[in-house]
């Protein structure tokens, strides 16, 4: 009787056992599942900051239009070059784990480019686009081309100026004139040369966290040498002692093309 009752212990531990494996097996194919892309894609370029030592790199990205609720979806795609000319065959989207939930299914690529014209044909499917885009010191413009699957995010994306930097200013109440004191003080000490973008377009700079609508519009500068930025950032801690301590609720931020940082909050 014993010996049936240990069978049977025996043969329920190797069921649970299958089971088990059986499940994580399904985990893994819902992974690996290549899942179809619905709707649009948006497509754009830009610069970001892989290391402080170094120049920002010009990013492909891709995002479809649809957002998922399901979170963490990933394009699958392959980029290939010739001479300046790219492919982007598009497979799908699949699952990545980790990511949080309602978000669009993305793809992003660092390319190396110098100033020229350059053609990037995007295929998915039997979907086909192909845009031209002119990539300047300046600037990458992209060549408004009519599509019914991808769509250009915006067409003028204005670079990082070489030696810049962004000021932003934050605040809870009419505190605004600190902003141009602090300004006044920096330029004073420092040789800077303010730095206008155009009025359309993208521009690098990402917007600092805020009050939109409240806080001033953040201001550009550029500065001749590295040691002239390290100054702006002795500057701002001197200013946040002598002056700043007195308004708690005042943050200012200045962040260079490289991606360095000095701020007060």
């Amino acid at each position: 009787m014993m010996q049936n009752k240990n069978k049977k212990r025996i043969l329920n531990i190797l069921i649970l056992g299958l089971l088990f494996i059986n499940a994580c097996d399904d985990t893994e194919s819902t992974q690996d599942k290549i899942y179809a892309i619905e709707g649009n894609v948006l497509f754009h370029f830009s610069e970001v900051n892989l290391d402080s030592t170094q120049k920002p790199v010009i990013l492909l990205s891709l995002e479809s239009v649809k957002i998922y609720g399901d979170g963490g979806m990933h394009m699958i795609g392959q980029l290939e070059r010739v001479n300046n000319n790219f492919s982007l065959i598009l497979y799908g989207i699949r699952k990545e784990m980790g990511l949080g939930d309602f978000s669009p299914a993305w793809w992003n690529s660092s390319l190396a480019l110098g100033n020229g014209q350059y053609s990037l044909s995007i295929s998915y499917q039997d979907n086909h686009s192909t845009f031209n885009f002119f990539v300047s010191d300046t600037s990458i413009i992209i060549q408004d081309t009519a599509t019914s699957f991808m769509i250009p995010k915006y067409l003028t994306y204005w670079r990082y100026p070489q030696n810049s930097f962004m000021c932003t200013f934050s605040s809870d109440t009419s505190h605004f004139w600190l902003f141009e004191d602090f300004l006044d003080t920096l330029q004073k000490k420092v040789q800077l040369h303010e730095h206008h973008f155009p009025e359309y377009g993208v521009i690098c700079y990402l917007p600092c966290c805020g009050y939109p609508g409240y806080d001033p519009p953040p201001r550009f500068f550029k500065y001749q040498t590295e040691t002239d930025y390290y100054r702006c950032g002795e500057i701002l801690n001197e200013y946040a002692l002598e002056v700043l301590f007195q308004y708690p609720d005042v943050s200012i931020w200045l962040r260079d093309w490289k991606g360095r940082e000095y701020f007060h909050y």
